[in-house]
């Protein structure tokens, strides 16, 4: 007697196909147990037994043009069989008779790997549905395409994450529902993995980024999908002032309040891309130590500005001695630190009154002296003495920091339409007179009862309000593109 096994549909019919598959249309769930079941017909003759039996999922399903084909223990076979005939299912399908742009479709029932040294030579196209599964790759399992126009698409059509692994390489792609990485012409795996990104990390200076998965000469390489973590650290006196990706700004020092110490920032690329941190220089907050200087004087924030900047400091820890003068060593002093000037180079002065013998001059004064003679921001009284300890006076400090702007700041002006305006501008001698014109045009006048007094000695409290002044109206240090 004949003896045959056949498929029942779940209207009890037998099947109408001459393919010994189970299709997902024959499948039905149990309410009570939830599990999956198919009903099978066993015929001796004409005597037959319907029974059913619990229905999993095979670990690869080869389909092409929507319909089921075969199903495979292996993932490697059924990707052989993309390119070669399967001979069990010749009878109904035959390969060379298919259209090679109409994609042979492999649905993975269960996690898969192809892990031997194999390639797989493209020779139409195919689609690789993950279906909720992770499938590992070599890097070179799928030979590079040269000329060829076909592709093989890698997708998760489940809602369940998928995972895509190259794992010579120790990379996790991760594909969620519909995702997808394809190769095709072009594809070298020696130039770039489908799926595998690559984020630049740009950190400039004054501080530090760590990275989780770590930095390789400025490159971080993840699969699609993978969380990269930015450790960002600020060097001492410094701050996180932007970060951004692609030019974007994803975190500034508004948003975090611990920027000084470091912060995180993690993100989910989807595409190459290039960070760029930056750091800013943090001043802290000043509390004003000088008893001598109200909140209420007129140079009070002056005051703060030179303190800040390093440029003077009070004449001791809780005096700033405003009323007081300053010495022309002093002054020139302040000028190299503005200038931020390395004064190593600088030991000896060209001045007969300047000497580290002078007990009254510290080296730095030595040495800042010789640099603004060497700059021709100073050049003395003519008979080859300086006068450092001689109190600078208000118009000498004009005539300096005009030298200073045109020699070391390299900032050309033209002061020739300039008409002094204050009572007392017939008191300004012709030597000064070009430094008084610049001071006026770069509102840099320090003056009472719209007077300059220029022969009068200078004030620390004016002489504060002057560099105040300069920094923010010659240097710009008070506009945006403060560059400190």
């Amino acid at each position: 007697e004949e003896i045959t096994l056949e498929v029942l549909k779940t209207n009890g019919r037998v099947k109408a196909s001459n393919k010994d598959l189970i299709e997902e249309v024959n499948v039905f769930e149990d309410e009570e147990d939830g599990k999956r079941y198919v009903t099978l017909r066993l015929s001796i003759g004409e005597i037959y037994e319907d029974f059913t039996v619990e229905v999993t999922d095979p670990k690869v399903s080869f389909y092409y043009d929507d319909e089921l084909i075969a199903t495979y223990d292996s993932f490697t076979t059924a990707l052989t069989y993309t390119n070669t005939q399967d001979t069990k299912v010749e009878e109904f399908f035959k390969l060379d008779e298919t259209d090679p742009d109409e994609p042979i479709v492999l649905v993975l029932g269960a996690d898969a790997s192809v892990t031997s040294t194999t390639k797989y030579d493209v020779s139409r196209n195919i689609e690789i549905d993950l279906n909720g599964y992770d499938l590992t790759f070599r890097s070179s399992t799928i030979r590079d395409f040269d000329d060829s126009d076909y592709y093989v698409v890698i997708t998760n059509y489940a809602e369940e994450e998928s995972k895509f692994v190259y794992y010579d390489k120790s990379i996790t792609v991760t594909l969620g529902e519909e995702d997808e990485i394809v190769f095709e012409e072009g594809y070298d795996e020696d130039d770039y993995l489908p799926g595998v990104i690559a984020v630049t990390v740009d950190t400039g200076s004054n501080g530090k980024v760590t990275a989780s998965p770590a930095i390789s000469n400025k490159i971080i390489t993840v699969g699609m999908g993978s969380e990269i973590k930015l450790v960002i650290t600020p060097n001492n006196g410094y701050a996180i002032s932007e970060v951004k990706v692609d030019n974007k700004s994803v975190l500034t020092s508004a948003d975090y309040k611990t920027t000084t110490t470091g912060a995180t920032y993690t993100f989910k690329p989807t595409k190459n891309v290039t960070v760029k941190v930056t750091f800013e220089e943090v001043i802290p907050e000043w509390e004003n130590p000088f008893t001598d200087v109200s909140s209420r004087a007129t140079y009070y924030s002056a005051v703060e500005f030179v303190c800040q900047n390093g440029l003077f400091k009070g004449v001791s820890n809780t005096s700033f001695a405003p009323n007081s003068t300053m010495t022309r060593a002093m002054f020139v002093t302040a000028l190299a630190r503005l200038a931020g000037v390395d004064l190593t180079r600088y030991k000896t002065s060209n001045f007969t009154d300047v000497s580290y013998s002078d007990p009254r001059l510290t080296t730095e004064m030595v040495r800042s002296i010789q640099w603004a003679n060497a700059m021709g921001v100073v050049e003395g009284y003519g008979d080859g003495t300086f006068g450092p300890h001689n109190y600078i006076t208000h118009q000498q400090m004009y005539l300096i920091m005009y030298r200073y702007t045109v020699y070391v700041e390299n900032i050309r002006t033209n002061v020739d339409s300039v008409r002094l305006t204050p009572a007392d501008k017939n008191m300004v001698a012709d030597w000064a007179l070009t430094g008084v014109q610049f001071a006026q045009q770069n509102d840099l006048l320090v003056l009472v009862n719209n007077r300059i007094t220029p022969a009068d000695e200078a004030l620390r409290s004016e002489l504060a309000m002057l560099f105040e002044k300069y920094c923010n109206n010659v240097l710009g240090w008070g506009s945006d593109e403060d560059e400190r």
